[in-house]
């Protein structure tokens, strides 16, 4: 995974002190959309998905291009969760609390 401190995807929460991609806040979103905020049942979804077992979103087979993004999420979903427990914080909770939107993103 590519050091991702200085892309210019990244997203900055200043007033949370909570630095996120948009790939990163994106998939803490969808945890607590979907899956109720529990990392084990989307992380398991998205591995169900990967071995073509019944998953949420049955739309078509994963091509070997979305078996990669969802290779790549899993990985992301990994730092994210060690992230939250180290920090003992609920990085949903962070972005909730800067619903204004980005403080910079540079």
């Amino acid at each position: 995974m590519s050091d991702e401190s200085n892309s210019p995807n990244r997203v900055v929460y200043a007033a949370q002190e909570c630095s996120l991609t948009e790939d990163e806040r994106m998939l803490v979103l969808l945890r607590d959309e979907l899956y109720e905020g529990n990392w084990d049942d989307f992380v398991q979804d998205l591995k169900d998905r990967l071995a073509n077992k019944p998953h949420v979103f049955d739309i078509v087979p994963a091509s070997p291009r979305l078996q990669e993004t969802i290779r790549e999420h899993l990985r992301l979903i990994d730092k994210l969760r060690r992230w939250e427990a180290t920090e003992q914080i609920d990085l949903a909770t962070r972005l909730s609390a800067g619903s204004a939107g980005p403080a910079s993103t540079t």
